[in-house]
């Protein structure tokens, strides 16, 4: 996730099937003066990781 080219298709791809809320929301959500994009990249790598099945993560490390 080196950088997100737009917010529509981050939404789109990704957000929308894991966060119940509509693309205006989501722009709401983003537009807050204390909100750090740097804490979305790690709650969506967060979410990312426990995507991966426990078979695969033994095998990474």
């Amino acid at each position: 996730m080196q950088e997100v080219k737009s917010i529509k298709l981050l939404y789109d791809k990704f957000i929308r099937k894991y966060w119940n809320v509509c693309l205006n929301r989501f722009y709401y959500f983003l537009s807050e003066k204390n909100f750090n994009i740097t804490e979305l990249a790690i709650a969506t790598i967060n979410i990312l990781i426990k995507l991966i099945p426990n078979e695969l993560k033994d095998n990474i490390i």
